[in-house]
C-alpha cells in the first residue's frame, strides 16, 4: 500500500529521443502528487529502474528547474523501490503543492533532471527555477591546492581523493553482504557510502524511520563510537518536523580518521540514548591515505 501523498497517475516510461539509437536515449517517467509535503519518499517505477540499470541502494542527484542539485537516496523496501532521505528536502525547498505534475528524466548516470508543473495553470512552477537546497554543501577548494595534491590530516575540508585500486562488483557485493549478516536487538541502520558522505560534503542524512524511531526528538549532537572504541562528538542537523535528519558536524573528522570511502558499508547501531556504535565494511581492505586536490 502507498503510504499518504503518494497517490501516482498512471505510469509512463518513455524515451526523450526519437533516435534509433539506444545509446541516446533518455528515460523518463511522471507524477502526480498529492500533498506530497506528506509524505517523505517517492515511489519509483519498476520498469524505469530496468531500463537505468542503477546500482540500489545508491545516492541519486535530482537536477530541479533552478540546475541546483539535490541528493536523494534511492532504497528498496520489500518488493518496492523509493526515493526516501533527502526527497522530503526537495519537496519543500522546491515549493511543490498538491496536484503538482513532475517529470523525471534520466539524464546521465545516477542524475535526473526534474520539471516541476503547477496544476493551477499546466505551466512550470516558477518559484521552484528560484529554489536552492536548504543544506550547505562542503565544496571550497583551498588556494595553497590549486594544480597539486597533499596528503590530508583531520582538519582538512576536502575535497579527498581516493588513491586505492578500483574496486570490482564482486568486492562491493562481498561488503553488502557482511554487513547484511549484522545482527543486534539494538535499533540500526545500514548505508553505503556515497562520494558525498567521504570525499566532499561530508554529511550523511539518516533514514526516516531510523531517525524519528530511534532518537529523542530534542537531539542535537551524538556521540559516535568508531571500529577502535574513539569516541566522537557529532552535530545533527534536523529540520523542525523531522522529516529529514543528517549526522554533519564531526562527521569527517570520523571519515577520514577510519579512512572510510566510497562503496563502503556502515552501520549505524544506537546502543544507548545519544550514542551510536560505528561498524565498518570496507570494499577493500588495503588502506590507501586519502589526498586533498
Amino acid at each position: 500500500m502507498e503510504s499518504v501523498g503518494e497517490r501516482l497517475s498512471n505510469i509512463n516510461v518513455t524515451s526523450s529521443s526519437s533516435s534509433s539509437s539506444p545509446l541516446t536515449r533518455n528515460y523518463e517517467f511522471f507524477k502526480l502528487f498529492l500533498n506530497p509535503q506528506r509524505s517523505n519518499r517517492l515511489k519509483i517505477p519498476r520498469d524505469f529502474l530496468r531500463n537505468i540499470k542503477c546500482q540500489i541502494p545508491t545516492e541519486i542527484s535530482l537536477i530541479g528547474p533552478s540546475q541546483n542539485v539535490w541528493k536523494v537516496y534511492l532504497v528498496q523496501l520489500e518488493n518496492d523501490y523509493f526515493f526516501e532521505q533527502g526527497w522530503a528536502e526537495f519537496v519543500v525547498d522546491n515549493h511543490m503543492k498538491n496536484e503538482d505534475f513532475c517529470v523525471f528524466e534520466y539524464v546521465e548516470e545516477n542524475k535526473c533532471q526534474v520539471q516541476i508543473f503547477d496544476s493551477s495553470n499546466g505551466c512550470e512552477r516558477d518559484s521552484a527555477f528560484h529554489a536552492v537546497p536548504s543544506r550547505a554543501s562542503i565544496s571550497t577548494r583551498s588556494a595553497t591546492s590549486k594544480g597539486k595534491e597533499k596528503a590530508v590530516g583531520v582538519g582538512d575540508e576536502g575535497p579527498f581523493v581516493s588513491q586505492r585500486r578500483d574496486i570490482t562488483d564482486e568486492d562491493a557485493c562481498a561488503a553488502l553482504e557482511a554487513a547484511l549478516a549484522f545482527e543486534s536487538k539494538n535499533p540500526f541502520t545500514v548505508l553505503v557510502m556515497q562520494t558525498s558522505h567521504v570525499y566532499t560534503d561530508f554529511c550523511v542524512s539518516l533514514p526516516i524511520s531510523f531517525w524519528r524511531e530511534s532518537l529523542p526528538p530534542q537531539s542535537e549532537a551524538v556521540t559516535v563510537r568508531d571500529p577502535h572504541g574513539r569516541a566522537w562528538p557529532v552535530q545533527i542537523a534536523k529540520s523542525e518536523d523531522r522529516n529529514f535528519g543528517q549526522l554533519s558536524t564531526g562527521w569527517r573528522d570520523i571519515s577520514y580518521a577510519n579512512n572510510i570511502e566510497a562503496n563502503d558499508v556502515c552501520i549505524f547501531e544506537i546502543i544507548k540514548e545519544g550514542e551510536l556504535q560505528l561498524h565498518l565494511f570496507r570494499v577493500i581492505e588495503e588502506i590507501k591515505p586519502l589526498i586533498k586536490k
